[in-house]
């Protein structure tokens, strides 16, 4: 009888025992490294903003062209301040919703939009290649493109955006000279792409 009592100790004992501590150690770096990549995969969607293209790799601006003396596309013929600037290239399906425009300093300094722009004389316009009436408008105020009617808002290389300035100038007496615009990069797209000085 004392027999089969420590037999039957020394089974439920043996049922006890847990997992060897070589195994166990695996099994918590293993978890570890699982918890410390979803925590990566989380924290890296978050910082990349919400744009999930660089912007520069499928935009690039031309040469801004002060326009004073002339009357290119988009320019009033009585303007003394109008600038027209190529977009030199534009791919992956690109269109106005995808980019935003801003002004700053050729120091990378953000700057406000001066008001002869923002005010109903002031214009920034998209043109075609081979166009004459805008494509599309855009507001200072909303950050926003209005496309006109039948335009889907694809770009493509060769089209220019022409900023008239409503025959005034900014503060500084230069209408935009010394600036730089700015495409930003929203909906699918991230970064910014300066273009060079107003001069």
């Amino acid at each position: 009888m004392n027999v089969l009592g420590k037999k039957e100790r020394s089974w439920r004992k043996g049922r006890k025992r847990g997992v060897s501590p070589i195994i166990a150690t695996i099994l918590l770096v293993a978890i570890t490294v699982v918890l410390a990549a979803v925590l990566y995969v989380l924290i890296s969607g978050l910082t990349h903003g919400t744009g999930s293209a660089p912007l520069g790799t499928n935009f690039s601006w031309g040469t801004p062209v002060n326009a004073t003396g002339t009357t290119p596309t988009g320019c009033a013929t009585t303007t003394y301040y109008c600038y027209t600037i190529e977009i030199a290239g534009s791919g992956g399906g690109i269109t106005t919703t995808n980019f935003q425009l801003g002004l700053r300093t050729a120091l990378g300094s953000t700057v406000a939009w001066p008001a002869s722009v923002t005010a109903t004389g002031g214009l920034i316009q998209l043109f075609g290649v081979s166009t004459t009436t805008a494509l599309a408008t855009y507001s200072t105020a909303t950050s926003t493109w209005t496309n006109a009617a039948g335009f889907t808002g694809g770009l493509a290389g060769g089209d220019s955006i022409s900023i008239y300035t409503g025959g005034h100038a900014n503060g500084a007496g230069m209408g935009l000279l010394s600036y730089e615009i700015v495409a930003i990069g929203v909906n699918g797209y991230s970064g910014t792409v300066p273009s060079a000085t107003f001069n």
